[in-house]
Formats: C-alpha cells, sequence, structure tokens
C-alpha cells in the first residue's frame, strides 16, 4: 500500500482530492489489494470485473476501513448459501467411497481360482466409481472453502503448464465473448457463468461429469455381482427395486424454474 500511494502520489501530487483513482491489474493481485483497502477478503474478480471501494479519506482507505461501494457486473453469486450444498455434496461423496470401497475390498477378497466375466465387470465398475468419488470429495472440498482464498491457493508444479494454458484459453474465451457483447451477440452461457458464479457451475459440471458416472458406476458393479449370485429371485426382486425407485424419482424430481 505505502507503494502504491507513492507511485499514486508521484503521478498526481493532488491526490487527496480527487474523488477517485482507477487501477487497472490481474488476479490475485486484486482481490489482495481490496483485501488490503477493506480489511475483509472478497471473492476473485472475474475477467473484466470492477470493484469500487470507497472510504472518507486516503488514511482510512490504507488503514484497511474502506467499504465495497459497487462491483460492476452487480451479481450476487450468494457462495455463502451454496456452501452449505457443496459440504453436503461432499459427504454424500465421502460415505458413497466408502461404501464402495467396502464392496470392492470384499470381492476382491474372495477365494476363487477363476474370475467370472460378472465379477470382473462389477471390480472394473466398482473400482472405476471409487476413484470418480474419491476426485469428487476432492473437488467439493476445495469448492467448500470461502471464495475469499481462491486467488491464493497454490497449484501443483506438475500442472502448472496446464493452469497455465487453461487460463490462457480464459483468456480468449473472454475477448470473444467481449467482441460478441459490442456487436449485440449475446452468449448466453458466459451470461449464465457470471449471474450464477464459478462455485455453482463447478459444483454442478462436477456432479454431472463425475458424480452421476460414479453412482452408475456402482449401479452396474452390484448389478454384475447380483446377476453373478444367478439367482432369480435376488436379481428379480432387485431389479423391480430398482424400475419403482426410478420412476418414482422421475415422478417427483421438483421443476423449480419458470420455464
Amino acid at each position: 500500500m505505502d507503494t502504491l500511494v507513492e507511485q499514486a502520489t508521484a503521478l498526481d501530487p493532488d491526490l487527496e482530492r480527487r474523488r477517485g483513482v482507477l487501477l487497472v491489474g490481474h488476479e490475485g493481485r486484486l482481490s489482495n489489494l481490496v483485501a488490503e483497502l477493506t480489511g475483509t477478503r472478497a471473492r476473485p474478480l472475474a475477467h473484466g470485473e470492477v470493484v469500487c471501494v470507497q472510504g472518507d479519506c486516503l488514511a482510512d482507505l490504507v488503514a484497511g476501513r474502506g467499504t465495497i461501494w459497487f462491483r460492476y457486473p452487480t451479481y450476487d453469486h450468494q457462495d455463502g448459501q451454496l456452501q452449505p450444498k457443496v459440504q453436503s455434496k461432499m459427504t454424500v461423496s465421502t460415505f458413497l467411497a466408502g461404501f464402495v470401497f467396502t464392496a470392492l475390498s470384499g470381492l476382491l477378497l474372495l477365494a476363487t481360482d477363476r474370475w467370472t466375466v460378472a465379477q470382473v465387470i462389477a471390480v472394473v465398475a466398482l473400482a472405476s466409481s471409487l476413484a470418480l468419488f474419491v476426485a469428487c470429495v476432492y473437488i467439493f472440498d476445495q469448492l467448500g472453502m470461502p471464495s475469499g482464498f481462491w486467488t491464493d491457493s497454490s497449484r501443483p508444479r506438475l500442472w502448472r503448464r496446464y493452469y497455465e494454458r487453461r487460463e490462457h484459453k480464459r483468456e480468449e474465451r473472454w475477448h470473444a465473448i467481449a467482441e460478441e457483447a459490442d456487436a449485440g451477440a449475446a452468449d448466453d452461457d458466459a451470461r449464465s457463468w457470471a449471474q450464477e458464479g464459478p462455485r455453482y457451475h463447478l459444483m454442478v459440471s462436477t456432479s454431472k461429469v463425475l458424480f452421476t458416472p460414479a453412482t452408475w458406476l456402482a449401479l452396474i458393479g452390484f448389478l454384475a455381482l447380483l446377476s453373478d449370485t444367478e439367482d432369480v429371485r435376488m436379481v428379480v426382486g432387485a431389479g423391480i427395486g430398482l424400475v419403482v425407485a426410478g420412476a418414482f424419482a422421475l415422478s417427483r424430481r421438483p421443476d423449480l424454474g419458470a420455464d
């Protein structure tokens, strides 16, 4: 902050009389600067986002007594309300991972001289399901962190180039979106991301890409184990239970959208 004030004063000796100072930069330095000015962590800035911090005087801002007047785009992502949902998803993923691990361990410990096709399918499906559930646990754990800490999170060295390449692609996409907006062509996906925030979209995408396939793989593994019993009563009974439960879930699925 001292260096920032010195540089700004060198450009304008009457800094105290100015109504505002515009600072342009990158993340996570801008988020850290907002924390310095307000004394409170805030969510990271998106590409092209603006945060206006106000204070009674320059001394209040330097002392961290500033307040956020507005952000543009003016979307409230409701990150605080989403955190319990993320925590519940992590809890469910942890429970299912333990359940699948127990079933897989019991299957692998079977004393058998020759594995049947159903048992091999069960092992592959359950092992894949376990890996996906564990990945869900780690992702939901990161999403459960307060958003103000995201900019300071560490990046694994082995994956640093991957993160840099992904950031470069986001930059290119943001420039394309900006050009489309200037031309009057709205991008619904980009607008939805901006309105709902990254936590919501990452939570939903993790559920679709990892959690749902993991659940289906676990179901396939248990169905394979049922078929391996060669007991018609167990297979038919379990099949009826799955059909009834699936039909009930589909019929009672809430539709809370306006359209």
